[in-house]
Order: C-alpha cells, then sequence, then structure tokens
C-alpha cells in the first residue's frame, strides 16, 4: 500500500451517507510521522442535528488464534477480534479528532445515553460496520457518523370502561428463538414501568426487535384482597393482558420496533375474567415438608424467562396458594433448595451465579400439568423426584491423547426458562470415567467439551444404544449410564471470505451447521471468527455434509432463529466432509435484512 492513502472497505453494501461530502485523503508523500488522524461529526440519524459527548472509538482487528476454536461468544452486535483502542468525545457540534499509531484494519464505534451504539458503516443487527484499513500518516476526514435514538413505548392502560388503572405493571417481552428440542418461542422480560395515576406509562430505551405487552395488574389497581367480595358464581378479577386486550398469549398482537421508533398513544383495556385458586404442598425428597422452596406458573401456550406477576403466598408445612390464576393450561413449577452442596466427589458444577454453587444449596424440582377453569384446585402435592445419577466414560479409538485439556460432560436442559432444571457440568476423570449423582430429571442434550484434538464425537450412547441427536431423556427418575465414543479421523473445511465489494473480509464469522436439519439439535452447530485476512479454518468434523455460510457478525440468532434461517438458507454453501479429508471453499458475506 502507497504512503499517503487509506482505503475504507464496506463488509455489507455501501456507506448509507454517499450523498455526502467523502473522506479527504492527502495526496501521496505527505506523511511526515507514525501517526493517522481520522476525523468526523456525529449527528442524530433522525433529525440530522449534531450528537454532543458522543463517545467514539477506533479499534484495531485483531488477528485471532486459528484452528477452529470459537472462543467467547461475543455479544450481538459486538465488533469480534477487535482491540487497540483510541478514542475521543465528540464536543458541542459533534465534532471529533482521533490521533492514533500502528497500520491496520479498524472499527469505528460510537456511543451515548439515549442513543444506540452505533458501529459506523453498519445497517443493521446482522449488517458489519465499515473496515477503516489505516496507515502512517494519514488524515481521513468529513466522517458522517449517523447515531439512532433509543425506541419509546408509552400509552394508557385502562378498565373495561376506559377509566385509567394506576399501579399496573407494563412488561415488554422480547422473543428469542428456543434452540431447544421443544421448539417453543421463548420470551425474555425486557424494559418496563408501572402506570401513574392517569394510567400512563413511557418505556425509553427499547432496542430494536420483536415484542409483546403485557400488562399485570398491581395491588394498587386491585385494591380488595382476593375474595373480600361474596358473589354468586366465582371471583372475577382483572388479570395479566397481553396488548391489545388479549388474556392468551396466542393472542396477543406482536410487532417488530424499528430502530428509534417511537410508538405512542397505545392503549391496553385490562381484561376481567373468572379466576380460581390454586392450593396444595410441595414435598421434600426426604418425604417431609419443604421448607426452602417458591412456586411458580407458567402458561402452556409460551415460555418465559423470569418469574411472572402472580399473587401468591406460602403457607405452613410447605403449603402453598396462588389466587386470582385466570382459566388456561399451566405448568406448575416448584423449586426446592435441599440444603445439599453441587460440588464434591462426583465433580458436577453447576452453571456460576446460579443456586447449587459448590457448599451451597442444591435446587431440585418438581412439576404438574394442571387446568384451570371450572372451580379451585386443591390438594396439588409437587414432590421433587431425588437427583439422578449420570455416569459413564469416553472411549478411545486407539491411544489417549498424552496432553489435553480437562474435559467435562454438559447436560444441557431443554428447557431454559425459569423453574426450570440447572445444567450440570460433570468432570471427566483421567481414567476417562465421570460421575454425577445430582442430576435433576429433565430432557437434555448431551456434549462433550472440549473434544480432544484431532478427534470428533463418533457416537452418545446409553446401555448400547445410541442417543437419537444426542438426546437424554431423564424425565422417569432413572439414572443413565452413558458411553461417550470418540474417533480419530475428523474432516476440516478451510477457505476465505470476501466482503461484497470484493475484498478479503477483516472481520465477520463463518457458521458451519449439518445440512440435514433433523441433526441440528445435537450440538453440532457451529460459529467461527473470520481471521483478519479473509481466511478461516474448522478442524474436527464429523465425516459427513455441511451447509456453510458467512455473516459480518458473530450472533447465533442467524441459525437459532427459524425465521432467519430460512431467509439465507438457500445462499449457503453445501459441502461433502470425508474422513481425514480437508474441503476448501470460497465464502461471500450473506446480507440478511
Amino acid at each position: 500500500m502507497k504512503p499517503g492513502r487509506a482505503i475504507l472497505t464496506l463488509l455489507v453494501g455501501t456507506l448509507p451517507a454517499l450523498s455526502q461530502p467523502q473522506p479527504q485523503q492527502p495526496a501521496a508523500g505527505t506523511a511526515t510521522d507514525q501517526s493517522w488522524t481520522v476525523e468526523g461529526q456525529v449527528v442524530n440519524a433522525l433529525t440530522k442535528e449534531p450528537v454532543p459527548r458522543a463517545e467514539v472509538s477506533l479499534r484495531k482487528i485483531q488477528m485471532p488464534s486459528p484452528g477452529g476454536g470459537r472462543g467467547p461468544m461475543p455479544m450481538p452486535g459486538q465488533d469480534p477480534g477487535a482491540s487497540g483502542v483510541s478514542g475521543a468525545v465528540a464536543d458541542q457540534n459533534g465534532r471529533f479528532s482521533i490521533t492514533g499509531t500502528g497500520d491496520g484494519p479498524y472499527t469505528l464505534t460510537a456511543q451515548r445515553q439515549g442513543f444506540l451504539t452505533t458501529r459506523f458503516g453498519a445497517k443493521g443487527r446482522f449488517t458489519g460496520p465499515a473496515v477503516l484499513r489505516l496507515v502512517a500518516g494519514q488524515k481521513l476526514t468529513n466522517l458522517a457518523v449517523n447515531m439512532t435514538p433509543h425506541g419509546v413505548i408509552a400509552g394508557k392502560a385502562v378498565d373495561e370502561f376506559g377509566e385509567p388503572m394506576q399501579g399496573v405493571q407494563v412488561q415488554l417481552l422480547t422473543q428469542r428463538p428456543s434452540g431447544t428440542p421443544t421448539g417453543f418461542p421463548q420470551w425474555m422480560p425486557s424494559n418496563g414501568a408501572n402506570t401513574n395515576d392517569l394510567g400512563e406509562f413511557r418505556i425509553a430505551g427499547v432496542q430494536p426487535g420483536k415484542y409483546l405487552i403485557l400488562a399485570s395488574p398491581s395491588g394498587r389497581a386491585t385494591a380488595l384482597p382476593p375474595g373480600s367480595i361474596k358473589t354468586e358464581g366465582p371471583e372475577t378479577a382483572y388479570v395479566p393482558t397481553y396488548y391489545p386486550g388479549a388474556i392468551q398469549a396466542d393472542q396477543a398482537q406482536r410487532f417488530d420496533v424499528t430502530p428509534g421508533a417511537q410508538l405512542t398513544n397505545l392503549e391496553v383495556r385490562l381484561k376481567k375474567s373468572p379466576v380460581y385458586n390454586v392450593r396444595g404442598r410441595v414435598i421434600g425428597i426426604d418425604g417431609n415438608p419443604a421448607k426452602n422452596y417458591s412456586v411458580s406458573l407458567n402458561p402452556k401456550e409460551m415460555q418465559m424467562f423470569g418469574p411472572r406477576p402472580m399473587n401468591q403466598r406460602r403457607l405452613p408445612d410447605g403449603g402453598f396458594e396462588l389466587s386470582r390464576v385466570p382459566p388456561g393450561a399451566y405448568t406448575l413449577v416448584a423449586n426446592v433448595n435441599d440444603g445439599r452442596g453441587l460440588g464434591g466427589p462426583d465433580g458436577a458444577s453447576p452453571m456460576p451465579g446460579m443456586p447449587g454453587m459448590p457448599g451451597g444449596p442444591n435446587r431440585i424440582t418438581a412439576s404438574a400439568e394442571i387446568n384451570v377453569g371450572s372451580g379451585d384446585l386443591d390438594n396439588i402435592v409437587l414432590a421433587p423426584v431425588p437427583p439422578l445419577t449420570v455416569s459413564g466414560s469416553i472411549v478411545y479409538p486407539g491411544e489417549k491423547p498424552a496432553t489435553q485439556r480437562r474435559m467435562q460432560i454438559a447436560l444441557m436442559p431443554s428447557d431454559f426458562g425459569f423453574g426450570g432444571p440447572q445444567r450440570p457440568n460433570i468432570a471427566v476423570r483421567e481414567d476417562g470415567g465421570f460421575s454425577s449423582a445430582t442430576v435433576a430429571p429433565g430432557l437434555y442434550t448431551v456434549r462433550l467439551s472440549p473434544v480432544p484434538e484431532g478427534h470428533y464425537v463418533s457416537a452418545i450412547e446409553m446401555s448400547g444404544q445410541p442417543l437419537p441427536n444426542n438426546q437424554l431423556d431423564l424425565r422417569n427418575g432413572s439414572g443413565a449410564q452413558l458411553t461417550v465414543r470418540l474417533a480419530n479421523d475428523p474432516g476440516s473445511i478451510t477457505g476465505t471470505v470476501t466482503a461484497v465489494d470484493g475484498l478479503p473480509a477483516a472481520l465477520g464469522s463463518v457458521v458451519v451447521l449439518p445440512a440435514d436439519a433433523s441433526k441440528r439439535l445435537s450440538g453440532m452447530n457451529r460459529m467461527f471468527q473470520v481471521l483478519a485476512d479473509g481466511s478461516f479454518e474448522v478442524k474436527n468434523l464429523p465425516p459427513g455434509e455441511y451447509l456453510v455460510a458467512s455473516f459480518p457478525v458473530m450472533d447465533s440468532t442467524l441459525y437459532e432463529d427459524p425465521d432467519i434461517l430460512k431467509s439465507w438458507e438457500s445462499k449457503g454453501t453445501k459441502v461433502k466432509v470425508g474422513k481425514n479429508a480437508s474441503q476448501n471453499v470460497s465464502l461471500k458475506m450473506i446480507t440478511v435484512e
């Protein structure tokens, strides 16, 4: 590259500001030192007004280690492999100037409260940022950084007469793909607010995405305690209601929030419904009433992360009462901490930050399917099944590798929602054996991590029979004896990735999925980082046919969300990998809107 030039490479499309003044490059040969300078202005993408005090940073794209390892997964929209930060704070007119050293590719990011984090040149969640290839002595000017304000959702919560309701909790639920054998979409609580005395709510800082609105009456919205009014027939009460006025989630209006959207004047009309009480007891694994427990009620038509608002109270001797439950089909779940630790000689270790840390209580669960609709439900007994034992061994095709990282058997629950089973990680011993006596009943996907270099998992068997898609069903209350068989004749896929402008991609991802969609729940889906020279290498693949594609960002939603996967699946490249064989492919990044 000749001194005195800076090349601006776009990974996806072209810059949206082609009509604006273009970056001015100094004439060749004017470099006088080893530094470069990048200047520009930050503006509001909607109003085109300057954005003062925005934090602008340049991050150098580093060359990650090759070898097919995935490494830590960046959050959606994060620039993978970016480090070497230089930055500045924009002035009152939104102008900034950054001077730094070090030739190479960089990405530019702007952040400010009230705005979405902006990656210069990116057009959306799944499009990559522009790559600024900077060299010593360069001065890149007149960059226009367009920042999009956060979205806002505002409106009123009213009763059936149109009167405002105070103290209603209005919660946004954002959809995420299940990525589990159940296949049900899951919803996570996002931003929320309570209504004021006029019934008004305003939720700011809304990220783009798919949402439901759930309005739940609180004690102030329904001041009278349950059962305080005697009426003929079942009690009626305001119940959690989805926008615009639906009790069932499948009747709720789902909507997309676009960047900077201002959705105001929404009206959520809370519904009254016959409501009933659900009562019962929780029994510990010792047969006595549980002491440390909680109970949750989850509608069967959707999976939801986080506790749902409900009127509940614990009663003596392990009892519980859930009041004002509207009609519907539910899963009733009890979580019991039995006081034992999951650490210890069996080598089990739950996920960090979850109940059941070594030396802490062990959370076990019990559940029951119930139907509410014709009257109160009483005398329900939730008795957790004692923890199960899962043990087994790793079987090598030949000599055990002389050196290897410590391995674990990971049991991935099919239900990741609130109240679901924990994820046990069972340590593999030096002799290849493993065992844990603290596994809760449930449906799991079995994975070995990390797989020894030069090997792959050829089969996972229970009592001599292969597990379909590596799915382990422990819902019947029995433990399992597993055999994890390894093979040492893996294939590999190597290649290069180019951006839409034909230049090597300096950052991005390569997704490798089994071509057979029925195998994509077995834990074989993989995402790898593109190296800074546009190359990639995927090693230790089981022989078979794969679907390979490249994207500007690292975001597992690209293959976990069925709708997004369908939008690009036909554009992927099918690659057949044989034993001890390597296939080389050239990929062009796929644009996903």
